[in-house]
């Protein structure tokens, strides 16, 4: 995520390093490692639960393509787990509001439908 977001300062923090453009994630291996133990994806054998992934193909602060490679790994591992994933034509809040409201109309079928 680091070198494609609009916030690269931000994954570097998140990781627990000092941001310094001059040194980006690209020149840092200790700062790659980190970031990627600390992400969703190296930890995809243990999911369990349910996901539904709602992403902006718009988004600039996680790029889109994120969403699709852990929704595909997720269904490589585990093909009979409940992943869902909507791709909508907005960006990071998903704010515009037909798709606000789709956003909230297909959360609330989700969560009836998995927890009955």
């Amino acid at each position: 995520m680091a070198p494609i977001t609009d916030i690269p300062d931000w994954t570097s923090n998140e990781a627990g390093f000092p941001f310094q453009f001059a040194e980006s994630a690209f020149k840092n291996p200790e700062l790659v490692s980190k970031m990627y133990t600390s992400s969703p994806i190296a930890h995809i054998g243990n999911v369990k639960a349910a996901i539904y992934l709602m992403i902006g193909k718009n988004d600039l602060r996680v790029p889109p393509s994120q969403g699709y490679e852990y929704y595909h790994a997720l269904k490589a591992i585990n093909t009979n787990a409940d992943v869902r994933m909507n791709i909508y034509d907005d960006c990071h809040p998903l704010s515009k509001e037909a798709v606000h409201s789709n956003v909230m109309i297909n959360t609330a079928l989700f969560y009836d439908e998995i927890l009955g």
